[in-house]
Order: C-alpha cells, then structure tokens, then sequence
C-alpha cells in the first residue's frame, strides 16, 4: 500500500474503516460577518480547508488505485465449488430447538484474503431432510469436481 494510505489507515480500528470529512473549521455566513478582521479570520479557515480537501483528493486518487489493484488481485484468484450439506440445531421463535438442514453452494478461492461467493444457501427443516439429502446428492452428480462437505451426523451431546 502506498505511505500515504498507510499513514491515513493507521489510526483506523480493526474494521478498516477511516473517517475522511474531520472538518475543524466552521464557516460563517458572509452577510453575518461584521469586521474586516473577521472577515479575514474566515479567509484564513477558507484557505486552510481548500489546502486540507485538496490534500484528500490527492489521498482519495492514490486510494482509488489501491483498490483498483486489489480488484484486480480478487478477480485473478482461481475458484473450486464446494457443496456442503450441514445439520445444526437451532433455537426458534417458539422457545424450543429444532433441527435443521443447510444447502450451501459456494465457490471457494484459493487465497485466504478473498471471501467465498455463496451461490446457492437453501434451508430445510428436519422434517424435510430426506428431500435436502435427495438434493444435496442431485448436485453431487451434477457436479463431480466439486469438494463435497456432509456434515449431518448426530452431534455426541445429542445421542
């Protein structure tokens, strides 16, 4: 990343996340103004702040190649489909749990630093799980280079 977006980001949380507009200087209307020292007190904030907005517009231009590189690096990394079929318990709006089944098709990229692209994420009930098995080994088929991820096997504290 370029120094100046670093010393920009420095200060940032863990989100990333930086404010831009930490305007300092107030302005007054000019028809409020009422001496010609305080008429140049408020030339003086004017300049300040053109300098300052013309410094983050420079920053802002240095960023927006940043993040045309980092596009850049996102759209070159290779993908592999993963089909996973999970079973979870879930705690419902009725006071009680209730099982349920996860259908999720994702492509997954080969880099850590790239998230997954969900493309499919359906929700069966456990009543409904013999159609989310029929399904998930429908796609299995249908997709034979695909990971396959079955996790539906009752969890040790449920026996």
């Amino acid at each position: 990343m370029n120094e100046h977006l670093e010393k920009f980001f420095n200060y940032c949380d863990n989100s990333g996340l930086q404010n831009l507009h930490g305007y300092s200087n107030y302005i007054k209307r000019p028809d409020r103004i009422k001496s010609r020292s305080e008429a140049r007190e408020y030339d003086k904030k004017a300049v300040c702040e053109i300098e300052d907005l013309k410094q983050k517009i420079a920053l802002l231009q240095i960023y927006r190649e940043e993040l045309y590189n980092r596009f850049q690096e996102i759209n070159s990394a290779n993908y592999h489909k993963r089909i996973t079929l999970k079973r979870e318990w879930r705690y419902t709006k009725n006071n009680q749990y209730k099982v349920f089944y996860y259908l999720l098709i994702e492509n997954v990229p080969d880099r850590a630093d790239v998230e997954n692209i969900q493309l499919r994420y359906d929700v069966y009930e456990g009543k409904q799980r013999h159609e989310a098995i029929r399904k998930f080994e429908l796609l299995c088929r249908q997709n034979p280079q695909a990971e396959i991820v079955k996790d539906i096997d009752k969890k040790h504290w449920e026996k």
